[in-house]
């Protein structure tokens, strides 16, 4: 498993960021900023979005079965090994 996009086809299973979703925060910290709000008010906040993958060969070679909801909710990528 991994959290980093580019493992996704080396890893059975990777559930990555969202990038767009830290820019929306620092573009939205920076008009609050702007605006006269204390940057120590600003929450620091947890990812919320994210993107998931599979590698059905690797899933197969190493006998592992994920839900089927995960399955269908995740993009597929192919091995290179």
């Amino acid at each position: 498993m991994t959290n980093y996009d580019w493992m996704v086809d080396y890893a059975m299973l990777a559930v990555t960021k969202v990038a767009e979703e830290q820019g929306e925060w620092a573009a939205e910290s920076a008009l609050a900023i702007l605006n006269g709000e204390n940057p120590s008010h600003i929450p620091i906040v947890v990812n919320r979005r994210w993107d998931l993958f599979v590698n059905p060969a690797l899933l197969d070679k190493a006998h592992v079965r994920l839900p089927r909801h995960l399955l269908q909710k995740a993009v597929k990528v192919g091995s290179r090994g």
